[in-house]
């Protein structure tokens, strides 16, 4: 359960065109820089160049799309966090729930980041919130000792 951080539309980067080798069909800027594309194909097969991206001042840059088994798709890069693609990334879904709800008037999705490993990610927009839910990787275990 999570603030929701609806985007608001800006001017694509000409960095970001340059990067992805296409001009979205929208930009739209909160924490991050969405690119919106008509192409599920695209982001699917998308390969950037990551300097590129890197050299625009965002947190990261998601793309995204609709696509035909999923109520949408996404991408994130932020080799400005120290990232090049992360796999699965829940604070995207603060931003993209409310736009795709803004754009398709459903409050409820089932979303996939399609990166090389991937996931599955239900969202729900709740007013101001979104509830994110899907399946986790556990990689790391441990202990730590706070000294009294």
């Amino acid at each position: 359960d999570f603030p929701a951080d609806p985007p608001t539309p800006v001017t694509t980067p000409v960095a970001l065109i340059e990067a992805f080798g296409s001009e979205p069909d929208e930009c739209l800027s909160a924490a991050d820089t969405i690119l919106v594309f008509d192409s599920a194909d695209f982001v699917r097969r998308a390969a950037p160049d990551i300097v590129r991206i890197a050299s625009v001042p965002t947190r990261g840059v998601i793309i995204t799309a609709g696509d035909e088994h999923y109520d949408f798709i996404a991408r994130f890069f932020g080799p400005q966090v120290g990232v090049d693609e992360d796999p699965v990334t829940g604070s995207a879904y603060t931003e993209l729930t409310p736009y795709w709800a803004a754009r398709t008037g459903k409050s409820r999705f089932h979303a996939r980041q399609v990166s090389s490993r991937g996931g599955d990610v239900l969202c729900e927009l709740e007013g101001d919130r979104v509830k994110i839910a899907g399946g986790a990787v556990l990689y790391l275990e441990g202990s730590i000792t706070v000294p009294a």
